[in-house]
């Protein structure tokens, strides 16, 4: 008899234990999800701005080489990647001397190339902003002369872009 009623506890125990880890597992769920996601805007934030910083060094790179100095950079951005939007048509303006860069769901960042104080001047062949997304793997880099004064020097002797192409 004495096994019978312990079998029978047992029985009217079961029920209880399994409420109890359901309530465990519906707290600890979402909140693993949560921290999972945050770990993987982290991460491709963290990626996304290495790859930046890639863009930026080969840039600068070239930037103080001679004219048409050029470079390819392969690129590996994160799926996550909204856009990547490097320089803007010619101008005195900062945004044709900077990177904006932005993961969905996210702020945007932006980081200003600069060869000593000044910022060096970027755009596209066509002179406008160039706009990656994560499928862009490859761009050229290339030093160009412009032929106005974009550094407001009074001259437009030895004044240097950067030109940004899209190859694949």
């Amino acid at each position: 008899m004495k096994d019978l009623r312990r079998s029978e506890e047992a029985v009217m125990d079961y029920p209880f234990r399994l409420l109890i880890i359901s309530i465990v597992l519906a707290i600890a769920i979402p909140s693993m999800l949560s921290a999972l996601s945050y770990y993987r805007t982290q991460s491709a934030e963290e990626q996304l701005s290495q790859e930046v910083d890639q863009i930026a060094s080969a840039v600068e790179s070239v930037y103080i080489q001679g004219i048409n100095a050029s470079t390819v950079v392969d690129l590996d951005l994160p799926e996550e990647t909204e856009y990547v939007e490097i320089g803007a048509p010619l101008s005195d303006s900062i945004d044709c001397r900077a990177i904006y860069h932005k993961i969905q769901d996210q702020s945007e960042s932006s980081i200003l190339v600069k060869h000593g104080r000044e910022g060096i001047p970027m755009t596209s062949q066509d002179n406008i902003t160039v706009t990656l997304t994560s499928s862009t793997k490859r761009i050229s880099v290339v030093k160009r002369p412009v032929n106005f004064d974009i550094d407001d020097d009074g001259t437009h002797v030895n004044d240097y872009y950067v030109e940004i192409k899209k190859l694949r």
